[in-house]
C-alpha cells in the first residue's frame, strides 16, 4: 500500500518536468519542406534561413537537419527559441565563395574572420544531433604546401569565415 503515495509523488515530478520543457520540444520544421535541396552543390542557405525565421516567429521549436544530406550554405543568422538539429549523417557545409561572407565578428573590424553561423541577442538556442557542421576550411586556403596550407593574401578585409 505505501508503493502508491511514491507512484503519485513520481506521477507528479513527471508532469512538472514536462511543464517546464523548452519550446525546442515544439513543432518541428524540416529544412527540405523550406526549399533546401541537400544535394552539396545548391546553396541552401535562405531555405535554412526560412526554417529558422518561421520556428523563432512561433514561438520556438526544433529546425531539423535532415539525414543523408550535404546542406551547403552560406551565412545563417539563429534566432530565439530554435534548436538546430541535426540527423545522423546530415552535413552543413560552408559555402566556398567568399565574397558572400558579409559580416565580421569584430563589426568595422574586417581585417578579421567573417561570421558564417551567428546571431544576436538570443535566448534558449541549442545545436544538437550527431550530423556533421563543416566549416570548410580548406577552401579557404591557399596552395597546398608540403606540411600545410599557405594563407590567401587578403586585401582590405579578410573574408574568410
Amino acid at each position: 500500500m505505501k508503493k502508491q503515495p511514491i507512484i503519485s509523488l513520481l506521477c507528479c515530478f513527471l508532469l512538472f518536468v514536462a511543464g517546464c520543457s523548452t519550446p525546442h520540444q515544439g513543432n518541428t520544421y524540416d529544412i527540405i519542406a523550406f526549399g533546401a535541396k541537400g544535394d552539396g552543390k545548391t546553396d541552401d542557405a535562405a531555405a535554412i534561413q526560412r526554417a529558422i525565421n518561421a520556428c523563432s516567429a512561433a514561438g520556438g521549436g526544433t529546425v531539423i537537419i535532415p539525414a543523408g544530406h550535404t546542406f551547403l550554405c552560406g551565412p545563417l543568422q539563429l534566432a530565439s527559441y530554435v534548436n538546430l538539429h541535426l540527423e545522423p549523417n546530415s552535413r552543413l557545409l560552408a559555402n566556398p565563395d567568399e565574397s558572400i561572407y558579409t559580416e565580421s565578428a569584430f563589426r568595422e573590424n574586417r581585417g578579421e574572420g567573417m561570421m558564417w553561423i551567428s546571431g544576436k541577442d538570443l535566448k534558449q538556442i541549442s545545436i544538437t544531433g550527431t550530423g556533421e557542421i563543416d566549416g570548410n576550411g580548406i577552401a579557404f586556403m591557399g596552395k597546398e604546401l608540403d606540411d600545410s596550407y599557405e594563407l590567401k593574401p587578403v586585401t582590405d578585409f579578410d573574408p574568410r569565415p
